[in-house]
């Protein structure tokens, strides 16, 4: 055996010599390719982490949002209720109807709610909603099940505020459902 490995060693001294430095060329490839990639991942972590950083801030930020708009409904919501007021003593003094009656009138009207259409509300009826009455006294329960039920404009109740919207035309509220959602329109279709 020591024999053969003498002849191979003999015979193919160039080759053996090739193929010592081709696997040492492959070593020092891979080492780089190595380094290289251990400082990536290095680089990735550094970024990750002040993504994370970034979200966090962002998160802080929003929940800082939330209580600044919450609070700021909390200051209107005694004006727009005094703005009602006067709205229905003025429109008693006339003998007319003010926007709060008109709701009244027409609570029924589903297409009252912003972003509420005809497609919509014939889902919505689909599914035993025929009057804002009862999206009103929904919970957030209720509502999330409600909107897991409408195949193809699911997620509409929660983006449009559909809830509040009408909560706020069932109590009356009128100023602050058009400070916050826009001015009434007559019910549509």
């Amino acid at each position: 055996m020591a024999t053969a490995m003498t002849t191979l060693l003999d015979a193919q001294p160039l080759a053996l010599a090739i193929a010592f430095l081709g696997g040492l060329a492959v070593a020092i490839l891979l080492a780089r390719l190595l380094g290289r990639s251990e400082r990536d991942v290095a680089n990735l972590a550094d970024g990750l982490a002040l993504a994370k950083t970034e979200l966090t801030q962002r998160e802080t930020r929003i929940r800082e949002l939330e209580r600044e708009v919450a609070s700021a409904r909390d200051q209107v919501r005694p004006l727009s209720d005094e703005v009602d007021r006067l709205r229905r003593q003025i429109a008693a003094r006339k003998g007319g109807s003010d926007a709060a009656e008109t709701v009244s009138l027409a609570a029924g009207a589903l297409t009252m709610l912003k972003g509420v259409g005809p497609k919509l509300v014939a889902e919505l009826e689909t599914i035993g909603v025929s009057d804002i009455g009862q999206i009103a006294a929904w919970s957030a329960d209720e509502a999330a099940a409600a909107d897991a039920r409408l195949g193809t404009f699911a997620g509409r109740i929660a983006r449009d505020q559909l809830v509040a919207q009408a909560q706020l035309l069932v109590d009356g509220r009128i100023t602050e459902y058009e400070a916050r959602f826009g001015k009434i329109e007559a019910a549509k279709g």
